[in-house]
């Protein structure tokens, strides 16, 4: 960022503050908070990049024809059985191509569906006994790259990251109870995202 870019950054972070009830000294915080913003939302693409799961060619081999996005599906379920919506939610996908992901799971006998015991209208989804073993297998690998990844950071600053992100997901979570809305429905109201097909 230049001093030019720098001093708009800042400008522009005193002006919304002045605007939305921000005491005059702290409108350097927030402008400092904007800066900030702006910087984790340039990162974030490359964090992703840097927590994506890659599988070499054995590991490929290993688990056949399944996608690392299928095995992510599986690993949800780990967790107990959950409807489509809540799924779709998990995955960050549509509907349709949760169906899809689903449909393709079902037919390799690694998902079965059931009725929910509290309202028999309702398919859930659970894992099956023949994927128990693959999933511990995909998580195992996913735990490893995670450590690779992080590896970097010293255990005092590991320890801080992950209260930070504990707290976001909190207080992310307490915002929906309150609003009443559970992760079905998050997914219900969303037509899908883009770049998310099941392949």
């Amino acid at each position: 960022m230049t001093k030019r870019e720098g001093v708009a950054t800042r400008e522009q972070g005193v002006d919304r503050a002045a605007t939305s009830g921000v005491p005059a000294g702290g409108t350097a915080e927030a402008a400092r908070r904007d800066q900030l913003v702006a910087e984790l939302t340039e990162l974030h693409p490359a964090l992703r990049r840097l927590f994506e799961v890659k599988l070499d060619r054995a590991q490929r081999a290993l688990w056949g024809p399944l996608t690392v996005h299928q095995l992510e599906a599986l690993l949800v379920l780990t967790r107990g059985s959950v409807t489509m919506g809540e799924l779709c939610e998990e995955l960050d996908i549509s509907e349709s191509a949760g169906t899809a992901l689903c449909d393709r799971l079902v037919g390799r006998g690694l998902v079965e569906r059931c009725s929910d015991p509290q309202d028999r209208r309702v398919v859930r989804l659970q894992m099956s006994g023949q994927a128990k073993g693959m999933v511990e297998a995909f998580a195992e690998v996913k735990r490893r790259q995670m450590a690779r990844a992080l590896s970097v950071l010293e255990t005092a600053d590991l320890e801080e990251l992950v209260g930070i992100l504990r707290r976001l997901v909190a207080r992310s979570e307490l915002a929906d109870h309150q609003r009443g809305r559970g992760g079905a429905g998050r997914a219900n109201e969303r037509p899908g995202v883009e770049g998310k097909e099941e392949p």
